[in-house]
This record gives C-alpha cells, sequence and structure tokens, in this order.
C-alpha cells in the first residue's frame, strides 16, 4: 500500500501513512551451536534503506553454513546480552524457510498456527525447499532432495520463539496441509491432500489420482504416530477436523468417488440411527469420518445433493453434536428463522 514517510535507523525503523504509524524495534541475530543453543551474531544487525520505501538489513559476522535466525525477542535461558527494545506489544517475531542466498531455497508458505498447553507454538503449511530448517525433528517421507513439487512442514517454537523443532511430511509427488490440531497430550495432528503414491500408511492405501490424507506425530516432531490416506480412485480432499469430547477425530472434506471406488464408508459400528448416505449423488459430495482413539473408522457418510458440494468446517459441542459448513450448488433443507425446541442430533457415540 506503500507508505507517506520512512524513517531508518540502525537500530530501528519507522513507518508512516496517514495518522498510523509502525515501529521496527532493533533486530537480533543468532544461530543455534553444536548444543542446540542461540549465539548472538556480532556485529548486531543494522537497518538501511534500500529506496523506494524499501527497508533491508545488514548483516555481518554469521556462519552461512548455519540457519541463521533473526527475531525482535532473545531467546529463553540464552545468557545473551539484553538488547533495549521498543515499548510495544509485540512480543517475539521471525522469518521461518530457507533464504534467496542458499541452495535449496524456494517458496515457503505458512498457512496454520497452534498453541499446546505448555505454551509451545506449532506452524505448518507447504514448502518447494529442500534445505528447510528441520533442527531437531525428522524428516517423514523420502529423501528431501528427490521430492516433487512441494511438501508440507511443521515447525515447534517456544513461547519466546526459538525453533525448537521441525520436520518435512510428503512423499514424491505434491502435499498441502488445510487443518492442524494439538490434542490435549500435545500430539500434532494435520489432515490435507497429496498426489504422492508412496507415503506410509497404518490405515487405508493410496487410491489413486488426489486423496485425502490424516497424520499424527508427537509433540517434539520426532516420531509418526499413525498415518493413513482417506479416498477413493477419483480425488478426495480433507478440509478439516474437530475432537470430540469423547477423544473422537471428525474429519470432513470433498470426494468424487464412489463406495465402488474403494472410498471408505462404514455405518457398523456408529451406534443408534447414524446419518448415512450411503452413495455419492452428485458432481461430488462432502463426506464425514470418525475415528475413535485407536485410530479406527467408526463412522463415515457421503454429505451431499445432485450437484457440487464441499464441507469445509466442523466444530463438536460438549454433547457431541456435530456443526458444519461449507459450500453447495445443490438445494438443500434450510430454514430461515431458528428451530424451535429441535430434536437433539448428535454423532455417534
Amino acid at each position: 500500500v506503500g507508505v507517506d514517510s520512512l524513517v531508518v535507523d540502525p537500530t530501528f525503523a519507522e513507518k508512516y501513512l496517514g495518522s498510523y504509524k509502525l515501529i521496527l524495534p532493533q533486530v537480533i541475530a543468532y544461530q543455534m551451536d553444536s548444543g542446540n543453543q542461540p549465539q548472538l551474531i556480532n556485529p548486531p544487525v543494522i537497518y538501511q534503506d534500500e529506496g523506494n520505501d524499501i527497508i533491508g538489513f545488514h548483516i555481518a559476522g554469521y556462519d552461512p553454513n548455519k540457519h541463521l535466525i533473526l527475531s525482535i525477542s532473545l531467546p529463553v535461558n540464552s545468557n545473551l546480552p539484553s538488547i533495549p527494545q521498543a515499548t510495544e506489544n509485540l512480543c517475539w517475531s521471525t522469518y521461518h524457510g530457507y533464504g534467496d542466498n542458499f541452495p535449496g531455497s524456494d517458496d515457503d508458505e505458512s498457512q496454520l498456527v497452534k498453541t499446546d498447553q505448555a505454551g509451545n507454538v506449532f506452524v505448518a503449511g507447504d514448502t518447494d525447499s529442500f534445505a528447510f530448517p528441520t533442527v531437531v525433528g525428522t524428516t517423514f517421507g523420502l529423501n528431501k532432495s528427490k521430492f516433487g513439487e512441494k511438501d508440507v512442514y511443521v515447525a515447534k517454537f517456544d513461547s519466546v520463539g526459538v525453533n525448537r523443532a521441525g520436520t518435512y511430511y510428503g512423499g514424491s509427488s505434491f502435499e498441502r496441509v488445510l487443518d492442524m490440531c494439538i490434542t490435549s497430550s500435545g500430539e500434532v495432528t494435520l489432515c490435507g491432500f497429496t498426489r504422492s503414491s508412496d507415503l506410509d500408511f497404518d490405515l487405508f492405501p493410496y487410491r489413486g489420482g488426489i486423496d485425502g490424507f490424516l497424520v499424527k506425530l508427537d509433540n517434539n516432531l520426532s516420531t509418526l504416530v499413525w498415518k493413513t490416506y482417506l479416498g477413493g480412485q477419483a480425488s478426495d480432499v480433507c478440509d478439516a477436523f474437530t475432537v470430540t469430547p469423547q477423544g473422537n477425530l471428525v474429519i470432513v472434506g470433498e470426494t468424487g468417488s464412489q463406495p465402488n471406488q474403494d472410498f471408505p464408508l462404514n455405518t457398523i459400528n456408529a451406534g443408534p440411527n447414524p446419518y448415512n448416505q450411503s452413495n455419492n449423488s452428485g458432481l461430488g459430495d462432502g463426506f464425514i469420518m470418525e475415528f475413535n482413539p485407536n485410530h479406527q473408522l467408526i463412522w463415515s457418510t457421503y454429505f451431499g445433493g445432485p450437484q457440487l458440494d464441499r464441507v469445509t468446517g466442523i466444530a463438536s459441542n460438549s454433547q457431541n453434536d456435530l456443526y458444519l459448513v461449507g459450500i453447495t450448488g445443490s438445494s438443500v433443507p434450510a430454514s430461515s428463522n431458528p428451530i424451535a425446541n429441535p430434536t437433539p442430533c448428535s454423532a455417534p457415540s
């Protein structure tokens, strides 16, 4: 959007647009040593005016063979000298990816962020880089130098922004992550879609085309706890999920697959009177699947009409009711006024 004026000092920068002012405090640069402890870079990072209202950094004295971390706060328990900071409400911020000056760098996108009960921050997204910072975590999948178009990454930061772990998740083709949650026990669950046929799985195999995926990692991103494809022989996407009070995981999305194309349907363990649409009745339907804490599929159904339908979001309440949102080209029952005394409509228990 541009700026009206720009003030650049070696230790801070200010941008002005009308009555709005953006203050960029002094940046700290550090790298992790062999003991995974942060070491401050000297001389300090300085701001510089690049012209055309662009602010740049000048950084010297760092090891180009290690990941360089830029932050506006100091790592916790680092014993690094304190640096005066602007008295603003921004606690910390950082870049995360692999810069243009390094071999193996490409586009890195962050889409999702969640926190656990210990205050750690988990970020997930997609990357084309084959040298993305994995820190302590394990690379799940093939050797990254042989990967395909794009892979999922997950990164763990502590409460003051130190990158404590990270990992890839992907195969030989394309993956995209669409939702993430952190369970009460700290496990990291992800869903999305993939074109890779060579991911490991514990339950359902790759069926063809684009398939959804569901994967669970431990809190340190070092162990792949559970993983599965979800889909049939046509295109399938896992958009979102929720965890019910019973600890069941309910996942929703879109599918073009029919039951005779190996799409997994199950109402045997669903309990009394489950919602059950046994056929994909349109150009593509939404779907709902429920897994118990032992990762067993206990209930699944199509959800849609004769046109294209997609379930993009889901939430549950303490009564185990499910609330769905999405997109439809079909005529579906709807009410313009609140329903009086509705009949309880619970998910299977």
